[in-house]
């Protein structure tokens, strides 16, 4: 009990912290704007070097928080549990990135036999955004080979299995647990962009449903993501 509470209160702390971060933030990023406009030509190289810093650390720190909210929110909020095709729900999210999809040249290939369950319909949605996301973010730079991501489903006792596998750059062995912490990267914002919380929030999702996530991967052999949602839900 005392932990569950304290647990509240540091997430009312993450979530009113972040949202207050906010305010200052959008006056940097304002000011660094009001100085491109109106001073860019009258500073040298370096200066334009520095104004530049100033942007893109900005834009760091309110993707960071984002995610945080994101992560506050995800915690707070408890949708109700309901039957849901995922199959269809793959499909809607896919239409969201449609965009990224073809301009990768993805080969998205969804299952056929993946079913109704029950569980709740908005999270799950964040779990397969983030997790094709992911796919298609470490699967596009494996040169000429086009980005593949394969969806599937099996029954595995009292669970149901889903996994998200892609053809790219792999993970190694020592960092599969380490990839689901907190704003953890494995690569330089140069490489890949992101702060590093999609997985983080995917595996509090899945846990919040009660079930387990991990991956199966190799440096250079593509990653196999999978997670587990009980089958005895209850419809609310």
């Amino acid at each position: 009990l005392e932990l569950e509470k304290a647990n509240k209160e540091l997430d009312s702390f993450v979530y009113t912290a972040s949202h207050d971060l906010k305010a200052p933030l959008r006056g940097i990023s304002s000011f660094a704007a009001f100085l491109e406009e109106d001073y860019s030509k009258n500073l040298d190289s370096q200066g334009q070097d520095y104004l530049n810093e100033i942007k893109k650390g900005a834009n760091r720190l309110n993707n960071l928080i984002d995610d945080l909210l994101t992560l506050s929110r995800i915690s707070r909020i408890k949708n109700p549990y309901e039957n849901v095709p995922i199959r269809a729900l793959i499909e809607e999210v896919a239409e969201r990135i449609s965009f990224d999809i073809k301009e990768k040249k993805v080969d998205l290939i969804v299952a056929d036999n993946i079913p109704v369950i029950i569980c709740d319909k908005i999270k799950m949605a964040e779990v397969f955004l983030n997790l094709i996301n992911n796919a298609i973010k470490f699967s596009s730079r494996q040169g000429e080979t086009n980005p593949r991501i394969e969806i599937g489903y099996y029954k595995e006792g009292q669970s149901h299995c889903f996994f998200v596998k892609d053809n790219g750059i792999g993970i190694e062995k020592e960092y599969h647990e380490k990839i689901f912490g907190l704003f953890k990267k494995l690569h330089k914002e140069s490489e890949y962009a992101g702060t590093g919380a999609g997985l983080s929030i995917v595996k509090q999702i899945i846990e919040d449903h009660g079930g387990k996530i991990w991956v199966k991967s190799d440096l250079g052999r593509g990653a196999e993501f999978y997670f587990t949602i009980p089958d005895n839900l209850k419809t609310q």
